[in-house]
């Protein structure tokens, strides 16, 4: 329903004495994995100008020698299960059980589970969590992904505390990042019964984990309307 490029954007962090942008993104492009080999990638300066491209290839497997990268570890969903798991990545917090906004009098009834962990495999210093989640009972509207209004279809993380109350604006560290992260997270359903997953969705938030800690998780339908809410645990 809405471009998924224009969400996708870098955040460049001193490294070895260049400025650095790495990360692991996800985008729903509705285009079939044999028809992107011989497209462009290319890469906007802050104004949006165009300053480089690269033609991709076809599939292939690469290792970073310029950062020692490694994919990130994906938890499993028994991992998202489980609050705080130390292991592979550091610690996983989890969003482990749902609940309808305050004042939320809508159809929609959300379950599932969801985990945010830190991003350690890529830019070293880089402030940013990664945020997988399964969902059962989001909006079937959002089944080709997010409308025109804002936070359509959206799951973010916000400022707030407790699901008993207002869950606050959108969390992020404005100090440290030009542009809210969350406002192009989004998910798409896959089925009638309002699933909708993701592994790995990357949020440049300009905090650490441990100030993710104990923030809402808030689900929205595809007119933006926060619907379901869960604490980070």
């Amino acid at each position: 329903a809405t471009d998924p490029w224009g969400c996708v954007s870098y955040t460049a962090t001193p490294y070895e004495e260049k400025m650095t942008a790495c990360a692991m993104v996800s985008v729903k492009t509705g285009v079939a994995p044999e028809m992107v080999p011989g497209r462009t990638v290319v890469v906007h300066d802050f104004s949006g100008a165009r300053v480089a491209c690269a033609v991709i290839p076809g599939a292939t497997t690469t290792t970073s020698t310029t950062t020692g990268a490694v994919d990130p570890v994906v938890p499993s969903a028994e991992k998202l299960k489980t609050p705080k798991v130390a292991g592979e990545g550091g610690v996983v917090l989890g969003a482990l059980s749902f609940v309808r906004y305050p004042g939320y009098n809508g159809s929609l009834n959300v379950s599932g589970v969801a985990g945010v962990w830190q991003n350690y495999g890529y830019c070293p210093k880089t402030k940013s969590q990664y945020l997988s989640y399964q969902l059962y009972g989001a909006d079937l509207a959002c089944s080709t992904g997010p409308g025109p209004a804002k936070n359509s279809c959206g799951i973010h993380v916000h400022a707030g505390t407790s699901c008993e109350e207002d869950a606050l604006g959108h969390y992020y560290n404005s100090s440290e990042v030009a542009k809210d992260p969350w406002c192009c997270l989004a998910y798409t359903t896959y089925s009638l019964s309002g699933e909708a997953f993701e592994v790995g969705a990357l949020a440049s938030t300009g905090f650490d984990l441990k100030d993710i800690e104990g923030r809402t998780l808030v689900v929205h339908d595809s007119a933006g309307e926060r619907i379901a809410c869960a604490v980070l645990k």
